[in-house]
């Protein structure tokens, strides 16, 4: 019986060590070499000034490859003079700066985004260090990455703003090929 339970005990230990193992090399990501981390941004998704187009997620997750670049990304900047965009406003609530980006010192904030809400952000891209706040008491909080120079900072119209600004009678909004939103307004 003792035998057994040794048995089992191994097979367990190798199967969890061997689940491990393939676990955390499913999480390494490969190094690119420079040729390689220049092709992650095709020319299908390049906008008209060479900005790869990417998305939040994206640019978190693989911050390394688009650092020295310029983006164009849409994130969120939650107003009260923060000097973070974030990947949504979920994460702005919180205020998880994992799921952030911060914007260098010397750009002006309340001039680029006048308001809080989702931006078309297009600029320098790099990666961060943690950064310290506090006077050594709170610990550096890591980020997903910085902004050195935003060259486009555009408002974007969600959702909710145009369902809200559907007045007519009749009027909706809709997703038109399945991608895009526009009002649709009734036909006299």
């Amino acid at each position: 019986m003792i035998n057994s339970y040794r048995i089992v005990f191994k097979f367990w230990a190798g199967f969890c060590l061997i689940f491990l193992n393939c676990s955390i090399s499913a999480c390494t990501a490969p190094s690119l070499s420079s040729n390689e981390k220049h092709r992650v941004c095709s020319d299908d998704a390049k906008t008209v000034s060479g900005a790869c187009r990417v998305s939040p997620i994206r640019l978190l997750i693989n911050s390394d490859v688009f650092s020295g670049g310029i983006v164009d990304v849409v994130l969120f900047y939650p107003g009260m003079g923060s000097k973070f965009l974030f990947v949504d406003a979920a994460a702005a609530d919180v205020a998880d700066l994992t799921s952030a980006f911060f914007i260098a010192d010397d750009l002006d904030v309340q001039k680029i985004f006048p308001s809080p809400g989702y931006y078309k952000v297009e600029g320098a891209f790099s990666t961060s260090a943690p950064i310290p706040f506090g006077e050594g008491v709170v610990i550096s909080e890591v980020v997903g990455g910085r902004f050195t120079r935003i060259d486009v900072a555009t408002k974007v119209r969600v959702k909710g703003d145009m369902v809200d600004s559907c007045k007519i009678e009749g009027c909706r909004v809709i997703y038109a090929e399945g991608a895009y939103l526009v009002k649709v307004l009734p036909v006299n």
